[in-house]
């Protein structure tokens, strides 16, 4: 039993997938990078908190 990769079930099939897999890689980087930049503007926030009560 032979496969035929070249049939046109997987001219369509494979393409599609890997596009599906390269959208959800960006879409994860993407949250990965927002989540990061809303956690740094998170601690500089907590930093101005802390010199002001010093300062208090």
């Amino acid at each position: 039993m032979s496969v035929n990769l070249a049939g046109p079930a997987y001219r369509v099939t494979v393409p599609a997938c890997v596009l599906v897999a390269t959208l959800r890689k960006k879409l994860k980087a993407e949250r990965e990078a927002r989540l990061k930049a809303e956690q740094e503007a998170n601690e500089k926030k907590m930093w101005y908190l802390v010199i002001i009560f010093c300062i208090l």
